[in-house]
């Protein structure tokens, strides 16, 4: 039976004096504390984001035609990991896509700016970027030495030494297009499935940063078992009637832990869900500054399925939207729409 269950909201848009928490105080009486929410995020928000403007190890340009641009993006991709890692520079201009695209440890995809470089795909069977490996199996139990003679039939996978997460992998500074639009499709519909950027399970030390993702279901979503994830600067733009028979959609779907969301943005009028942890999902898990316009049909910010824990949702904000129209023969502007 669950008791002494401790819930701490800070709801929107709350002015006044600042809260101070102290984390090593015990909150009920068989000693339960608050998550230190101070140390989620890339590196637990210990040292400063990597410069965007760091040197490239690859570059690469638009195909001079429509051609899928996957293969020459991917291989780049694999030559700068198995090269000890760096970044691969998207110049400006529009890149079609027909599969996901892998980033491995210490690798960058970075582009030349949100609306320059524009990734392009037309299904969503998978997703477009992922981070680490998507085939990582799950560790369990603790590592222990081995003190005694064992016999192994096959030693082949097996290693010395303790495990390589996958980390410092990142996608940035670039938009991405679903064209015909996923927003607001069914989740039945499996080539609308999937999403913008999957952050494998086991990846740490990550990030995903300023983007523009227009035409997607899924946003971001962050597999169990990843820690250390910051996700800022990301704009959701969501178009369209909204079919909810399997569910709503998220733009930022949390199933690991010390994920920092910071400054997310949903655009559009599609229904959605902004940020949402999965069931059984660990804290510290953070979102800081989430803004939202007004007029659109948005569920929240919450931990949405069973029994997580450790969720914390500051300073978020619904913003006001002006809207310019023009009427009459002469073609006068309108201002209309409540104000900031």
């Amino acid at each position: 039976m669950l008791s002494e269950i401790l819930f701490i909201a800070f709801p929107l848009c709350t002015a006044g004096a600042a809260i101070v928490v102290d984390y090593q105080k015990a909150w009920t009486a068989r000693g339960d504390k608050l998550p230190d929410f101070r140390f989620a995020g890339y590196h637990q928000s210990q040292v400063a984001l990597p410069a965007l403007d760091r040197p490239a190890t690859i570059t690469i340009s638009p195909a001079n035609t429509t051609g899928d641009r996957t293969p020459a993006i991917q291989a780049a991709l694999d030559q700068v990991a198995q090269g000890g890692g760096g970044v691969v520079q998207l110049v400006a201009g529009t890149y079609a896509l027909s599969a996901g695209l892998l980033i491995l440890i210490g690798t960058t995809l970075r582009g030349a700016g949100i609306g320059n470089t524009v990734l392009t795909v037309n299904n969503l069977t998978k997703d477009v970027v992922t981070l680490g490996q998507a085939n990582l199996k799950k560790q369990r139990g603790k590592a222990t030495n081995i003190t005694d003679t064992v016999t192994v039939l096959d030693t082949s996978r097996l290693s010395i030494g303790k495990p390589v997460y996958p980390s410092e992998m990142a996608t940035e500074n670039l938009s991405m297009r679903v064209e015909p639009s996923c927003s607001g499709q069914s989740f039945s519909n499996l080539t609308c499935a999937s999403s913008a950027v999957h952050v494998s399970s086991w990846a740490t030390d990550s990030l995903v940063r300023h983007l523009d993702l227009t035409g997607f279901n899924h946003g971001i979503d962050i597999a169990r078992s990843a820690s250390r994830i910051t996700v800022t600067e990301v704009t959701m733009n969501r178009y369209g009637p909204v079919d909810n028979t399997a569910g709503y959609a998220i733009d930022v779907a949390i199933d690991g832990t010390q994920v920092l969301v910071h400054n997310v943005k949903n655009r559009g009028d599609g229904k959605s869900r902004s940020v949402a942890t999965e069931s059984l999902t660990p804290g510290p898990n953070v979102c800081l500054g989430y803004e939202i316009e007004e007029g659109i049909q948005n569920i929240g910010i919450e931990p949405h399925e069973r029994y997580a824990h450790g969720f914390l949702n500051e300073r978020s904000r619904v913003v006001s939207v002006i809207v310019t129209v023009q009427y009459g023969s002469l073609g006068h502007p309108h201002t209309c729409g409540p104000s900031t």
